[in-house]
Formats: structure tokens, C-alpha cells, sequence
């Protein structure tokens, strides 16, 4: 997890730029679909390149400010009970990674979904929340 603060207009910002990078991508590849955010990942740093600060660092920086509640399914929960359940710690690290990968991309597709500006609204609102419990 990321150590270093952001400030609100920065998470915005962020935000934003997410958003707008994700339109673009559905713009041009609504008929790609990718198995695994490793693979998303790749695929928007190579298709555009230079041009864009990468999702994955921004995605670091927000990350403690991504509202889990979006993310959660019965696969999310079956993982954090398995890890809760489990003694060894290598399982659960690698359960936490698998979380933390399912939730971002979950996060991600909860951005694309927004098609109304009163849902954008309410992702802002928040992750801007958590931002302002955790920015104390």
C-alpha cells in the first residue's frame, strides 16, 4: 500500500484522469478484454505510451483512498475469509494480493460504468470520505 499523501484535489484529479483514460481506451478497444489487471496494465502503457502517466502509479498513489464497498462480491468475500481462516502466512499474503488485484480491477470497472454524472459524483464523494479519514 502506498505510504505517501495525496491532497483532496490531487485524488480528484486523479480520479479524473483515470476516468478519462478509461473512456478513451473503450473508445478505441471495446472489443478487447483482458484476463487479469497485469494485462490491462501492459496493454495501456504500450498502446499510449509516453503520452500518459501510468494507471498502475496512479492507482499507488489512491489506493488507500479506494472505497472497498464498490469492490466486494462473493468472490472478494470468499477471499478474505479464506485469508482470515488461514494460519499460514505466505497463503494469506498471496490471498491479499489476489484481493488487492481483484478489488482494483473491480474499482477500475466500477470507473468505466459511470455513466452518469451523478454516479461519477458519488465515486468522488467517496473516495474524497476515505481521503479525509485518512488524511488526519
Amino acid at each position: 500500500m502506498s505510504e505517501e499523501k495525496i491532497t483532496a484535489e490531487k485524488l480528484k484529479e486523479n480520479l479524473c484522469y483515470i476516468k478519462k483514460t478509461l473512456e478513451k481506451y473503450e473508445a478505441d478497444n471495446n472489443n478487447i478484454i483482458f484476463i487479469n489487471l497485469d494485462s490491462f496494465y501492459s496493454y495501456l502503457d504500450n498502446f499510449y505510451g509516453s503520452k500518459y502517466e501510468s494507471i498502475r502509479n496512479i492507482i499507488k498513489q489512491i489506493e488507500p483512498y479506494i472505497p472497498l464497498s464498490l469492490c466486494i462480491d462473493n468472490d472478494s468475500f470468499y477471499l478474505l475469509v479464506k485469508a482470515f481462516e488461514s494460519n499460514n502466512d505466505k497463503e494469506i499474503e498471496q490471498i491479499e494480493n489476489i484481493f488487492y488485484k481483484k478489488a482494483t480491477m473491480d474499482f477500475l470497472k466500477t470507473i468505466a460504468n459511470a455513466r452518469t454524472e451523478s454516479q461519477w459524483n458519488k465515486i468522488i464523494s467517496m473516495c474524497q470520505k476515505l481521503h479525509s479519514f485518512n488524511y488526519l
